[in-house]
């Protein structure tokens, strides 16, 4: 039996912490609408970890730990970058023996 996780609730949370982050957001508009794309799935995704029992620390710090990802070439390359570190603070975190 699996509970129903509110992600729309931790939604607010998830903003301010991809917010803060670096984003080569692009100089056309059309970068820029592409970029701001990414930078609500990554907040989906952040939302999702936050509703799952993850604190802000934690996922903050999970961010933070991914190499190469303020100097990557544009916010694609970024979020990329962004979710590997999130996906490998996520397997890090799983305890032994959980085959999810």
């Amino acid at each position: 039996m699996s509970a129903e996780v509110d992600i729309k609730a931790r939604l607010g949370d998830a903003d301010s912490i991809v917010d803060r982050l670096p984003w080569r957001l692009g100089e056309t508009e059309a970068q820029r609408k592409r970029s701001r794309g990414r930078v609500a799935a990554l907040a989906h995704q952040v939302a999702a970890l936050l509703a799952g029992g993850w604190g802000l620390a934690e996922v903050s710090a999970a961010l933070a730990d991914a190499p190469g990802a303020a100097d990557a070439p544009d916010a694609g390359a970024q979020e990329k970058r962004w979710r590997a570190a999130l996906k490998r603070a996520k397997s890090e975190r799983r305890p032994a023996g959980d085959e999810r």
